[in-house]
């Protein structure tokens, strides 16, 4: 992961984040979804005023390289990942695992014990590989069309536990 800073996330940020997010989405969860899903998924980046809200009720982090956002995470309640979106164009580089390591961190000084997460089908192979398991199979409907998703969980580590 060369060259890639984290940071907390800036309202002025929005506009690109959006622009990731519907990237993303579009170029790399078509692989897992139909186009219809993709399109309504896609579709939750015109929201910029929810995207606004969002940011002031989640901690966001931002990886940042040549001033470019590559990617972000989110932390909703201290113990949810609401959010982990990477660049289409800056996939497999290490900036997922970075983000997921600066959040866990945030998630342990906040007093959590586990971490949870509604993983993507796409996402599902990267959280596995960073110790969380599938909890259970999710259907839901968002705006009439039907998704798969994962409810994952990783129990977090506190200084003086044992692994």
């Amino acid at each position: 992961m060369k060259n890639v800073s984290l940071r907390p996330a800036l309202a002025s940020d929005v506009s690109e984040i959006c622009r990731l997010y519907r990237e993303t989405v579009t170029a790399i969860n078509i692989r897992d979804y139909t186009p219809e899903q993709v399109a309504v998924w896609a579709a939750a980046a015109d929201d910029e005023q929810k995207w606004m809200r969002l940011l002031g009720e989640q901690r966001f982090i931002i990886a940042e390289s040549g001033g470019i956002i590559t990617g972000f995470i989110s932390l909703a309640r201290g113990e949810y990942i609401d959010f982990l979106y990477i660049h289409k164009d800056y996939q497999r580089r290490g900036i997922a695992r970075a983000l997921l390591a600066d959040i866990e961190e945030l998630a342990v000084q906040s007093g959590a014990r586990t971490l949870g997460t509604d993983a993507s089908i796409t996402a599902r192979p990267f959280f596995e590989r960073h110790g969380f398991r599938a909890l259970r199979e999710n259907n839901k409907i968002f705006n009439g069309v039907e998704f798969i998703n994962y409810y994952m969980e990783k129990t977090l580590l506190h200084f003086g536990q044992e692994k």
